[in-house]
């Protein structure tokens, strides 16, 4: 088992990132009825497959049960607001994390060569708790 790996990969991009949290997490588990966030964690980012199921459609916030969870990004993601923005393609290997109750997992951009109309950047996937504090998300399965 792979569970201190973090997850981090480099990409090339267009100008500046944003990820947007969408509301209401779409719930990713048997019964689909709403849990408490103690009970649950929150999965954030542009996914296109979540433990074998297709998310492409179901925006960008998922409540999962505590565990270990496989997750593919969408192929392509990008933003464009007040004449800034990027474009960038993510790549397409299956990930897994270690999910816990009451944690929100997002993904974190850093950019490189921040001004250049073509860049790079390195992403990775933030493990936040409920106090404020965050580390890199912990890897497992796989």
């Amino acid at each position: 088992m792979k569970s201190s790996r973090v997850v981090s990969l480099g990409l090339s991009l267009a100008v500046g990132a944003c990820i947007v949290k969408s509301s209401a997490p779409y719930p990713l588990y048997p019964d689909g009825n709403p849990r408490p966030d103690n009970q649950v964690g929150i999965l954030v980012g542009p996914l296109a497959v979540v433990d074998g199921q297709d998310v492409s459609g179901k925006g960008q916030t998922f409540a999962l049960l505590p565990g270990c969870h496989s997750f593919r990004w969408l192929r392509t993601t990008g933003e464009v607001n007040a004449g800034a923005g990027y474009v960038t393609s993510l790549p397409e290997q299956t990930l897994w994390i270690s999910v816990e109750p009451g944690h929100s997992y997002t993904f974190e951009t850093t950019l490189h060569e921040v001004g250049s109309p073509v860049g790079s950047a390195t992403i990775g996937i933030a493990d936040r708790r409920r106090d404020g504090s965050m580390t890199p998300a912990r890897g497992c399965g796989g």
